[in-house]
């Protein structure tokens, strides 16, 4: 083989390289993977995809993002959540709570809250309606029994008023 077919076979093989890379970037730009336990929903200039992206490699237009909602179930806890109880004591409880993301529902969360995360979600909006379902409950029962042996039926009973509320946004 003569010195220049080599000097070319160098260089056809250097620009395929060099291409081959090129694509690989440019390609992978357009490509997304959601993790396991996770659904995630595109969202562009021009608005939000209808169905949610299960887990897996995906391919996206060039100017699609994606947010990813956890659908695996989360505790949150939170303390010293002040309430009333009906004889007129304010108290602090400690309310901790499960939730999970409804994946048909995602696209609707964000609809709702934009493109925020689920952590964001339950610092703000879930604590709140935490906090209104603990008060209403709280307040039907005296500062005794959130103390004795009613306190579990009082747990039980805001965990269900709280899942009621949550529930129509995609949380269960």
């Amino acid at each position: 083989m003569s010195l220049a077919n080599k000097t070319k076979l160098i260089i056809g093989g250097t620009v395929s390289g060099v291409v081959l890379a090129g694509g690989l970037v440019v390609g992978s730009l357009f490509v997304e993977k959601v993790p396991a336990g996770t659904v995630g929903v595109v969202y562009n200039l021009d608005g939000v995809e209808d169905t949610p992206l299960s887990q897996g490699w995906h391919v996206l237009a060039p100017f699609d993002k994606v947010i990813e909602y956890p659908v695996k179930t989360q505790t949150i806890t939170y303390d010293s959540v002040p309430v009333a109880t009906s004889d007129g004591k304010n108290i602090d409880i400690d309310v901790a709570f499960n939730f999970n993301v409804d994946s048909a529902k995602a696209v609707g969360l964000y609809n709702k809250f934009g493109a925020v995360t689920v952590d964001d979600i339950a610092d703000g909006y879930l604590r709140t309606r935490l906090r209104d379902a603990s008060r209403q409950v709280v307040s039907k029962y005296s500062v005794i029994d959130i103390y004795g042996e009613k306190s579990s039926d009082a747990q039980s009973e805001i965990q269900e008023v709280f899942a009621k509320d949550v529930e129509t946004l995609g949380f269960f």
